[in-house]
């Protein structure tokens, strides 16, 4: 016996898998928000880091010209030390500032030494 081929018709509607146009939105801008939060991160941390390398130069600057000074030839106060032949074996070059890639001015006054970026005119302290 052979059987009616019947359609069976329901009045529901099945849902489809898949996200909507609100859905897709609303990942995109969460998405992009999480990129933007990155990127200024990013970007403080590079300033924050150059900031932390200048700082640590300034400091071998400092010691390299008081050791110097100790130790070969004693320095006069208010006379700029940038390139001077105390630097070579410690450098082999005059340092630059790693942020901006300036130089800087390097003064002797009364009991120490003040080291100060010439392109921001900071001591970074």
């Amino acid at each position: 016996m052979k059987l009616p081929n019947h359609r069976v018709v329901s009045s529901k509607k099945v849902a489809l898998p898949g996200l909507t146009l609100i859905e897709v939105t609303l990942v995109i801008v969460v998405m992009l928000t999480l990129i933007a939060v990155f990127f200024f991160s990013a970007r403080g941390y590079i300033r924050e880091s150059n900031r932390a390398n200048c700082l640590t130069v300034q400091s071998k600057i400092k010691k390299t010209l008081i050791s110097y000074g100790n130790l070969v030839e004693p320095l006069e106060k208010g006379v700029d030390y940038y390139g001077h032949a105390a630097y070579e074996n410690s450098f082999g070059q005059s340092p630059n500032c790693p942020q901006t890639g300036g130089g800087y001015s390097v003064v002797p006054t009364d009991g120490e030494v003040v080291v100060t970026c010439l392109d921001n005119n900071d001591t970074h302290q």
